[in-house]
C-alpha cells in the first residue's frame, strides 16, 4: 500500500535521471554480485554493502519517509550488521526549506498578483474612472495589456526577490536554467495578474476585492496547490481538486528547476496545465470586458 511499482532500470545513471524528472520517488539498486555477498554475510566484514537506497529527497518529508519504509521492507539487519546503505538524492542533508521556499515564492507571487490588481480595478471601478476606458474607442486587448504591464513588472520583481532571498539567506540552489526559470514565472505572473482582473469584475469595491481575494487565495491554494504539504500526501480527492490549481504546477517546476535542475522537456506537463489556466483566464477576461461587466 505504500509504494507503486515502477519497473526496472538498466543502470543507476538511468533511474537517477527519471527521479530527477520526477519519473519515481525511489528505487532499490543491488550489488552486482548480490547472491554470493547474502551468501557470506555477515561473516565477513570486508564485503560491500549488497544493497543501496537511493531516494529523491528535494521534499524531505518524502525522501527520508521512502528510505524508511524501504529500508523496514528489506528488513534492517541480518545478523546486528546493517545490510542496506541509504543515500538521499537532490537534498542529501534533508533541509526542508528546499520544498518549502519554492512553494512560498509561488504563493507570495500569486498572493500579490491577484490582490494588487484586483484592489487597483476594484478601486477604479469604484470611482466611476475606469468607465471611461471602456467606453472608449480602445480595443479590449489594448486596455488590458496597459493595465497589466505595471503589475506584470511588480510580480517579476517580487518572482526576483523571493528568488534571491531563497539563494542568498537559505541557501536554497538554483540548478537549473534561469532563462526556462523567468520564462515560465512571466507566465505565472500574467495568469495570476488576469484570475485579479476577472476577481476585480465580480466586486464593486476595493473591500469587496480584498475580501474576495483572500476567500480563493486562503483555503484552496493554501492546502490544494501543494506549497505547504504535496500535493501526492492528500487525499484521493484532493489529489483531483489540486490538478485544477495552475499553483500546484508552478510551485512543482520551480521546483524541478531549481532542485532537480532538469531542463524544458522535463517540465512539459506543469508548463501545459499552466499554458490551459492563462488560456481560460484571458478568454473569459476578455468575455466579461466585452460585456461591460466592469461598469457595474
Amino acid at each position: 500500500p505504500v509504494f507503486e511499482f515502477k519497473g526496472e532500470v538498466p543502470s543507476v545513471a538511468e533511474g537517477e535521471r527519471m527521479m530527477r524528472s520526477n519519473g519515481i520517488n525511489a528505487m532499490v539498486v543491488l550489488n552486482p554480485d548480490f547472491d554470493r555477498i547474502m551468501s557470506l554475510y555477515p561473516t565477513d566484514p570486508t564485503l560491500p554493502v549488497p544493497v543501496q537506497i537511493i531516494t529523491d529527497a528535494s521534499n524531505c518529508v518524502t525522501g527520508s519517509a521512502s528510505a524508511l519504509y524501504l529500508h523496514s521492507a528489506l528488513g534492517t539487519d541480518i545478523g546486528k550488521q546493517d545490510f542496506a546503505s541509504v543515500r538521499m538524492l537532490n537534498n542529501p542533508r534533508l533541509q526542508s526549506a528546499y520544498f518549502f521556499c519554492p512553494g512560498m515564492i509561488a504563493l507570495a507571487i500569486v498572493f500579490l498578483c491577484i490582490i494588487v490588481s484586483s484592489a487597483a480595478i476594484a478601486e477604479e471601478k469604484e470611482k466611476g474612472t475606469i468607465g471611461n476606458l471602456i467606453i472608449s474607442p480602445v480595443a479590449s486587448w489594448k486596455y488590458l495589456t496597459g493595465k497589466l504591464f505595471p503589475y506584470l513588472c511588480l510580480g517579476m520583481l517580487a518572482a526576483c526577490t523571493g528568488l534571491l532571498s531563497s539563494y542568498f539567506l537559505v541557501g536554497v540552489p538554483v540548478n537549473g536554467s534561469i532563462a526556462l526559470l523567468m520564462a515560465i514565472t512571466l507566465q505565472y505572473v500574467i495568469t495570476s495578474l488576469m484570475t485579479g482582473f476577472i476577481v476585480a469584475s465580480f466586486c464593486r469595491s476595493r473591500v469587496d476585492a480584498f475580501v474576495l481575494s483572500g476567500a480563493i487565495i486562503g483555503l484552496p491554494i493554501m492546502y490544494f496547490a501543494g506549497v505547504t504539504v504535496p500535493a501526492d500526501n492528500l487525499p484521493d480527492w484532493a489529489r483531483i481538486v489540486s490538478k485544477f490549481i495552475y499553483v500546484r504546477w508552478y510551485a512543482d517546476a520551480l521546483r524541478k528547476i531549481m532542485i532537480n535542475g532538469v531542463s524544458a522537456v522535463h517540465i512539459l506537463r506543469e508548463f501545459a496545465m499552466i499554458s490551459l489556466s492563462t488560456v481560460l483566464a484571458l478568454a473569459l477576461t476578455l468575455y466579461l470586458l466585452k460585456k461591460d461587466r466592469w461598469l457595474h
